[in-house]
């Protein structure tokens, strides 16, 4: 088992750079792309092969998943298949890529229509990203939960020195991935789901799968108390304007929902996206990739594409200001 989960997972991961590795581009692969159908199947044959299951409920009575996740599961195959079905009637052949000009039409089909300041077509692309991230979500902490259940021992790594886990600002840190000390972490101190990103991103670590899952579970607590923590607010900026590639942790952050819920106006622009040639990927990952451009411009890294920005950048008085600005720049496109 630890052998098959181990080539599945590969296997995903070269999927995703072969046909591009964000589930956020216009013309997204609903088959073999980020968060598509194949990755469902991946996350089944996995379950399958490790604990002999022939249906996914089946992993709720034996305490791997929840019945939410099962339930989100289903639903999202069902939304796929659904897609994939008007996909191939349309066109009359095996197609899997949902390409700009069948969008509209499919969204009809699915009984989307316009309504006053949003467009069907946009709605329904809004909801395959969602469910897309609600795949990715799911693929994630289930695949690394049986990855971790299915090993009799980790994988061969460099001798670790320091005797044992390490404690950094309340979490435990052991080969290479930071975790909770208790389930109860999160409503003990819920400025944690925010200081976990901040350390994993300081300390170069993942996140453990069982804390992932845990973070899920945990978004309600993020509440407009903690929004105005200063604390928490003193975290997120901090990652925000990090030297060290802000780009990654924020993506993590969003990928795990905690993102929206913070900047609950990030949160409305989460998979939105304007149904044109222009915009490539949805608001939110157009504006976390527009942070990380930021990010080597000023490390000079685009100096010879930009000169004049990698010039005037260190001429700036506030980073802070200028990240802050970026991050804002598309968040009243609802």
């Amino acid at each position: 088992a630890p052998a098959f989960v181990d080539a599945k997972l590969t296997e995903r991961d070269e999927r995703h750079i072969r046909v591009g590795d964000s589930r956020y581009v216009l013309e997204p692969n609903i088959k073999e792309g980020k968060g598509g159908l194949r990755d469902l199947h991946t996350l089944f044959w996995i379950a399958k092969y490790t604990y002999g299951v022939d249906d996914v409920s089946r992993l709720v009575e034996l305490g791997v998943i929840s019945e939410r996740e099962a339930r989100r599961f289903a639903k999202a195959e069902d939304f796929f298949w659904t897609v994939r079905c008007y996909l191939h009637y349309l066109t009359g052949r095996g197609e899997d890529r949902l390409t700009f000009d069948l969008q509209a039409d499919i969204s009809k089909l699915m009984g989307y229509t316009d309504h006053a300041g949003t467009r069907g077509v946009e709605r329904f692309m809004k909801h395959y990203f969602l469910w897309a991230k609600e795949v990715g979500g799911l693929t994630r902490i289930f695949c690394a939960a049986l990855e971790e259940q299915s090993r009799s021992r980790p994988r061969l790594r460099f001798p670790f020195f320091g005797g044992g886990p390490r404690n950094v600002d309340g979490f435990a840190i052991e080969k290479g991935r930071v975790r909770v000390t208790s389930d109860s972490a999160f409503i003990d101190d819920p400025v944690a789901l925010v200081r976990l990103f901040h350390t994993a991103h300081r300390e170069d670590v993942d996140i453990h799968p069982a804390t992932l899952r845990l973070i899920t579970r945990s978004l309600p607590l993020i509440n407009q108390k903690l929004r105005r923590d200063k604390e928490a607010n003193r975290l997120f900026m901090e990652l925000l304007v990090d030297k060290k590639s802000p780009e990654v942790v924020l993506r993590r952050l969003n990928e795990s929902g905690v993102f929206g819920r913070f900047v609950p106006d990030f949160g409305r622009v989460v998979a939105q996206m304007q149904h044109d040639m222009y915009h490539v990927y949805t608001v939110d990952e157009h504006t976390i990739f527009a942070i990380g451009i930021l990010h080597r411009i000023e490390l000079g890294e685009l100096i010879d594409d930009m000169p004049i920005s990698s010039e005037v950048i260190h001429k700036i008085t506030s980073r802070r200001a200028l990240y802050v600005g970026l991050l804002l720049h598309d968040i009243a496109k609802v």
